[in-house]
């Protein structure tokens, strides 16, 4: 009989239990995938409807939600090229960020995340100053945004 209780508890100890599972139970995240892209559109029509009471014309606030969209869109492409998930675009009438997931970012990785904001904002402000200078060169006055009299550096 002492034979018999020895080897219940040798197997006991040799990491072996009777009931077998874990403690603390493991996260399981619930699914927001359709949530994200609610959210997303809900932050832009709140951005615009804040947007509104601040700016004097409805035109510059398009425009400032185009450039800030714009840029944002620069980090989002960086963030789905190195594999995050689970992206989504967020805008308050004070800030805007893109927020995603992935377990382990280099410092690499993350510069270029960073910098990724400014690069769609030069590339649009490049191809606008070529499309002035193109306009000044072949008298474009229709593709032109600026009237030749409205202010000083214009009235050459």
């Amino acid at each position: 009989m002492e034979n018999s209780e020895e080897t219940n508890t040798g197997s006991a100890e040799a990491g072996k239990p009777e009931n077998s599972f874990s403690y603390p139970p493991k996260y399981e995240k619930p699914d927001d995938r359709g949530n994200i892209l609610i959210k997303s559109v809900a932050s832009l029509a709140i951005y615009l409807l804040a947007g509104y009471f601040f700016f004097p014309s409805y035109k510059i606030l398009l425009l400032v939600t185009l450039v800030v969209l714009i840029h944002e869109m620069g980090h989002f492409l960086a963030m789905k090229f190195y594999g995050y998930n689970d992206l989504g675009v967020f805008l308050s009438p004070v800030s805007a960020y893109v927020s995603g997931n992935k377990r382990e970012v280099s410092p690499k990785q993350s510069a270029v995340i960073i910098l990724a904001g400014r690069c769609p904002e030069l590339l649009s402000a490049s191809f606008y100053c070529l499309l002035e200078e193109a306009n000044r060169m072949l008298n474009w006055r229709a593709f032109s945004i600026h009237k030749p009299d409205c202010c000083l550096c214009c009235s050459t």
